[in-house]
């Protein structure tokens, strides 16, 4: 009993770390766009449109991602088996609970960040597409937990990127981030038992 009051204790103090960690950068957005002049929120609107949009992209891009699992296509079982080494040593404990805290967190905060403020400032300075590009590369840096995962985020990223050059609204790739990132922990946390993964590697 007390050691799964332990474990709880652990697990909230786990979430709720990694939940302000995320909100923080979304508040670093903030106050370099203040002393930059960028205005992270500037094109931010609510739209049921642009918020269906953003789940339906979000939802095509994991169907994709199974279809590849299922496949069997090796770079993908790679990146996913070494992925999902890393996760567990994250994100042990954790439940859907957490992962929609974690995934809504991280949506708001690094699409604040490397959308509203580092793509809306370079896209000023530097045109739109290279604006995505740079944004892209920052976002896939702070995401190298191993260079499968780097590139992988940077792909996201252009696509995040993309988004929200294409639609104009910040909401398009918050919604979309949100939904992927809670997506795919889901599908670690039942551990691939439904898609074709060796379970050798289980």
């Amino acid at each position: 009993m007390r050691n799964l009051f332990q474990r709880e204790n652990q697990n909230l103090i786990s979430i709720v770390s990694a939940s302000l960690f995320e909100l923080a950068i979304g508040g670093c957005a903030f106050l370099i766009g203040w002393i930059c002049g960028i205005n992270p929120l500037g094109l931010f609107q609510w739209s049921w449109f642009d918020a269906v949009l953003g789940i339906g992209v979000a939802v095509g891009v994991v169907l994709v991602l199974i279809g590849l699992i299922y496949c069997e296509h090796r770079k993908t079982l790679n990146f996913i088996r070494d992925t999902k080494k890393l996760l567990q040593r994250m994100i042990f404990g954790w439940g859907p609970i957490e992962f929609c805290i974690i995934s809504l967190s991280a949506g708001i905060g690094e699409e604040l960040f490397f959308r509203g403020l580092i793509q809306s400032g370079l896209t000023d300075l530097l045109g739109g597409w290279l604006g995505v590009f740079i944004a892209s590369i920052a976002f896939g840096m702070v995401h190298w937990l191993n260079n499968y995962y780097f590139i992988c985020a940077s792909i996201m990223g252009a696509f995040l990127g993309f988004l929200y050059q294409y639609t104009g609204n910040l909401l398009v790739p918050i919604i979309c981030h949100t939904v992927y990132d809670f997506l795919v922990l889901l599908l670690f946390y039942w551990k691939f038992k439904f898609l074709k993964v060796d379970k050798s590697q289980e």
